[in-house]
């Protein structure tokens, strides 16, 4: 019979909770982050920044130009079908054999919209010069909690 030994448990439950405690201290960094940009762009519910799903789609909503549109890939797309991009993702996570392609397909192009949108007004750029990085957040979500530190510092400095 197939035994594992009290060590390779211990190890495992420590990786674990290395694991979970990761897991938090992001979360944590994350919503520090997120709500200071949500009141940087003049969100009456910065606290939302906390919920994720809550606050990626608050984000999307209070970028959008003066026609109430984001632009994606040179199209200008209603700011509320573009902000709902993680529940696109969700909804393409349950689509057998392709779901998972189709949920990062959707969050680069949805969510890197939003994100390139958000670095062009929080450091007042065109939105050509943020879209390459917005493109890459839509792929790695940790890179939003980077740049959302850096702009609650930068900002805390003046």
């Amino acid at each position: 019979a197939f035994s594992i030994s009290d060590a390779v448990l211990e190890e495992l439950g420590m990786a674990v909770l290395l694991l979970v405690a990761l897991l938090v201290i992001v979360f944590i960094l994350n919503g520090i982050g997120r709500t200071h940009v949500l009141k940087e762009l003049g969100s009456g519910r910065a606290w939302l920044g906390w919920i994720p799903y809550a606050g990626q789609i608050c984000l999307g909503l209070h970028v959008k130009d003066e026609e109430g549109k984001i632009p994606v890939f040179g199209a200008k797309v209603n700011s509320t079908v573009v902000a709902l991009w993680p529940v696109y993702v969700l909804i393409c996570s349950y689509i057998p054999n392709v779901g998972s392609i189709l949920g990062l397909v959707v969050s680069i192009i949805l969510g890197g919209s939003v994100y390139a949108a958000v670095y062009a007004k929080m450091e007042e750029k065109d939105l050509s010069e943020t879209r390459v990085l917005g493109y890459v957040t839509g792929w790695i979500g940790l890179v939003a909690t980077v740049k959302f530190l850096i702009y609650r510092s930068r900002d805390k400095k003046r």
